[in-house]
């Protein structure tokens, strides 16, 4: 029964394959024309896709640097910050 399932599994496989060759030898050329605003529309693609791949580096920039940074480092500025913070407050209630 296993001879039978992967005799079909590979009868299929190379009946797809067939069909892909006849797909793509058969096609025709197309014969388009391209115009400089085309090349202008992939190049602002370009453009956007960097800009974008950047902004979301800028949001996710403190959660990158936390999982490739040390902890330590992470978890002594952040008790230095809050001991700043506490100072911060403590002298503004004391005028």
């Amino acid at each position: 029964m296993d001879q039978l399932g992967d005799g079909t599994l590979r009868s299929k496989t190379t009946l797809g394959a067939l069909a892909a060759l006849f797909v793509i030898g058969s096609t025709a050329p197309a014969h388009a024309y391209l115009d400089p605003g085309t090349a202008s529309i992939l190049i602002q693609g370009a453009i956007g896709t960097v800009a974008a791949g950047l902004v979301l580096i800028r949001v996710y920039w403190y959660r990158l640097k936390d999982m490739f940074g040390s902890k330590s480092e992470t978890a002594s500025s952040g008790a230095a910050a809050m001991s700043d913070e506490g100072r911060d407050a403590g002298s503004k209630s004391d005028s």
